[in-house]
């Protein structure tokens, strides 16, 4: 699935929770080449099942532990309430896991002091999520 040229890896997605959001999310990773989802997290099976439809991810799970222990992804997409971002975040960079944390990244700066000191000692800096400033309308 990998090889030693880092633009032939294929990266391993995964997606905590399967709300709104998750579908501009698995759109997007879509028209990106070299990212694959292979699983999705969520206390509702029936979104997280909708959502492998989307994504073709071969994993549904409701415990975002055990989604890390056996799908083990490279990267996990966080799309959570922003309350929950700095939690999720710190287990996901404990087990080796990059993060992607939808705006706000966190909702006080205690708690992105929280994310960033494990992030930056493990060489998985926080991602800087850009805002959409233009968006192209279809003409009317």
């Amino acid at each position: 699935m990998s090889s030693t040229n880092s633009s032939s890896k294929t990266f391993k997605i995964a997606f905590l929770g399967a709300g709104n959001i998750s579908t501009a999310h698995a759109i997007a990773i879509q028209q990106i080449p070299n990212l694959q989802v292979v699983a999705i997290c969520d206390l509702s099976l029936e979104r997280a099942r909708a959502l492998q439809q989307l994504t073709g991810a071969s994993e549904v799970y409701q415990d975002l532990k055990v989604m890390l222990e056996k799908a083990r992804p490279d990267v996990v997409h966080i799309l959570l309430q922003p309350v929950l971002h700095a939690e999720a975040a710190k287990i996901c960079l404990a087990a080796g896991s990059h993060v992607f944390l939808d705006k706000p990244f966190c909702v006080s700066p205690a708690d992105f002091r929280e994310v960033e000191q494990p992030a930056q000692a493990s060489g998985r800096p926080p991602p800087v999520i850009p805002q959409v400033t233009c968006y192209p309308f279809p003409p009317s």
